[in-house]
């Protein structure tokens, strides 16, 4: 199954193999940090807390964060693990980060129909949701994390 879903994936272009691989790798990354890290931890280092960035970008800068939310969510369908909303948060995070692209991860909350707490991450980035941007709206935000680059 993984040998159809990789000869699927890269029949697409070969302009798509590193970018895919780079995904792939911060995904498992982040996975992996989410698993031994405390998140009082984590959350120190995507951004200081209680703070957003704007709500603005360029043309040329939405059109590379689109692509990028494709290939991160195109991405995690084919992890071997759970790249749930938080690693593709994180994910995204580093992904900004090294284009030095200013963001804000959310962390929000909502009460399900069993009554028990539910919570969810998404990533913004001007005015385009990264990450998580199914269904955020539901969730009540708690905390913040806002990377400004300077």
């Amino acid at each position: 199954m993984i040998e159809r879903q990789k000869t699927t994936f890269f029949s697409k272009g070969s302009k798509d193999i590193i970018p895919f691989m780079a995904v792939f790798l911060a995904l498992g990354i982040s996975r992996i940090i989410i698993l031994i890290v405390p998140f009082r931890v984590i959350s120190s280092w995507i951004g200081t807390l209680n703070k957003e960035t704007p709500i603005v970008n360029s043309k040329n800068k939405t059109d590379s964060l689109i692509r990028i939310r494709k290939m991160i969510l195109r991405v995690s369908f084919k992890t071997p693990w759970e790249s749930n909303c938080l690693t593709q948060a994180l994910c995204a995070h580093w992904i900004l980060r090294l284009k030095s692209i200013e963001h804000t991860t959310y962390i929000g909350v909502k009460l399900s129909k069993s009554n028990t707490l539910e919570s969810h991450a998404w990533l913004r980035s001007g005015n385009t949701i990264i990450t998580g941007h199914n269904g955020f709206e539901k969730y009540t935000v708690v905390s913040t994390h806002a990377l400004f680059i300077n």
